[in-house]
Formats: structure tokens, C-alpha cells, sequence
């Protein structure tokens, strides 16, 4: 969605389907988008949450991100890690996109790295990297 004129208390807004006056607006700016069955709450600095679904369909956790793949990796970092990137363990990510019907399947896995020779003093010497695979997007029914 644009901001396509501002009036006033009036603005002029533009989605691929419609345009429309909203009299009583006064913007300076519309942090907004949409889906084409659902609208999508965005955040003012655009990132969105994302609910990570459980085998039995419970949301345990919120993770937050301007992407489904940036929260899937802040998700996949929590994961038990591996000794390697090769030997770690492959887990099944399913994020809920709050406010819609979309799950985003993600295949994650994370494994331990020794850290940057140049790390500052607080970062441990050894630390937890990790990895996203999208698998697709599924609906859910409810």
C-alpha cells in the first residue's frame, strides 16, 4: 500500500485492487500491508511476529523479523546444536504469521563454531551458528 496524496486530514491510499479517500486521517506516514485473504499487522519499524507452532499445534514462543527466514534463524538458534554444520541435527521450524492464516515450514539446524579471533570480550570462545531451509507455506483450516 502507497500513500499516493496526503490532504489535510485527508489521504489518498493505493493497493494493487483499490483506491480509496479516508476522510479524518492525518499521516505522515502508513506502515501497513496486505495479503491477499488477511491483513498483515506490520510493526512501525516494519518487522512482523511470527508464532512457532509445536507437533500438537501450540504457539510456545514469538519471534519477530522483517522476513519469515529471519525469525525462522533466531528460532533455529535455539535449537541443540551439533558438534559441525554437517553433523547437526535437522528439526522441522513451522512460524505462524501472527494475524493470518500462513505457517511457514522451515527445515533448521544450528552446530557450534569457535568464534571470530577478533570477537569482542564478552562473546564466549565458542558459539552457536545456524541455518534455515524453507520447505513451503502451509494454511491452516481453523
Amino acid at each position: 500500500m502507497r500513500i499516493l496524496q496526503t490532504s489535510g486530514a485527508s489521504a489518498v491510499l493505493k493497493d494493487t485492487d483499490a483506491v480509496g479517500w479516508f476522510p479524518g486521517i492525518s499521516l505522515c506516514r502508513v506502515v501497513c500491508s496486505f495479503d491477499t485473504e488477511a491483513k498483515i499487522m506490520v510493526r512501525e519499524d516494519g518487522k512482523r511476529n511470527f508464532a512457532l507452532r509445536e507437533s500438537g499445534g501450540d504457539e510456545s514462543s514469538v519471534f519477530s523479523g522483517n522476513t519469515p527466514r529471519q525469525a525462522a534463524l533466531k528460532a533455529a538458534r535455539r535449537l541443540e546444536p551439533g558438534p559441525s554444520e554437517e553433523g547437526a541435527e535437522r528439526v522441522e521450524l513451522k512460524l505462524r504469521e501472527k494475524g493470518t492464516d500462513k505457517v511457514h515450514i522451515y527445515e533448521g539446524w544450528a552446530w557450534e563454531e569457535t568464534a571470530p579471533s577478533d570477537k569482542p570480550d564478552w562473546m564466549p570462545d565458542e558459539i552457536t551458528e545456524a541455518n534455515v531451509s524453507k520447505k513451503g507455506i502451509d494454511h491452516l483450516d481453523e
